[in-house]
């Protein structure tokens, strides 16, 4: 489990690169929003606290990277991860 985390926390990596210069317009993981902080917070992002909406477990985690707005969002129930420019 560990090895997988570690490659798909790499292709995160690389994915919010290409939202961040324009070449895709978001990146889906199956990565949890825990694995994915400690990388935000060591690229220097700014962020407001999570957002959820009750019983569905959806997330919504604003940042703020290079006076860029984008936002990292997901859903507990069905899954899944997205990052995206806002």
């Amino acid at each position: 489990m560990k090895e997988l985390k570690a490659k798909l926390l790499e292709e995160f990596k690389i994915g919010v690169q290409q939202v961040i210069n324009g070449k895709i317009p978001e990146y889906s993981t199956l990565l949890a929003m825990g694995d994915i902080e400690e990388y935000m917070k060591s690229i220097g992002t700014e962020t407001d606290e999570m957002t959820t909406n009750g019983w569905e477990w959806d997330w919504w985690n604003p940042y703020t990277i290079d006076g860029q707005e984008y936002n990292l969002s997901g859903s507990g129930y069905y899954g899944g991860t997205t990052f995206q420019k806002e």
